[in-house]
């Protein structure tokens, strides 16, 4: 994966104001840790792929809070938007962030385990 251009945020921004009808102010500070070095975390697993994709968002999450706190600068409000709480783990307990999120439930479904 390539790594964001200089545009990336502006245009997540825009795209996000356009699609959810909000507005958001230039005067809040909003800074966002690329993780494309660490995609690896998410690829599934071959067992056991519900734990290890949760760990894996849990790693990653946990990377993404350490880039913020080596340059001071840990988010008030961890953002997930992935539908799954186990990032919610390390960005509270560890780092001490609120965390804003849309979480999908439930997480396991009865038609998952259908074979």
């Amino acid at each position: 994966m390539d790594p964001p251009t200089p545009q990336y945020a502006r245009e997540l921004l825009q795209h996000a104001t356009t699609r959810f009808s909000i507005a958001i102010s230039d005067k809040l500070k909003i800074k966002f840790v690329h993780l494309h070095a660490h995609r690896h975390l998410l690829d599934p697993a071959p067992r056991f792929s519900l734990i290890a994709e949760s760990i894996g968002a849990m790693r990653l999450a946990w990377h993404g809070l350490q880039q913020s706190a080596a340059s001071s600068e840990l988010p008030h409000v961890f953002c997930d938007t992935t539908g799954c709480a186990f990032t919610f783990l390390p960005a509270s307990l560890y780092f001490g962030c609120t965390v804003a999120a849309y979480v999908h439930y439930p997480t396991i479904s009865t038609d998952m385990l259908q074979l």
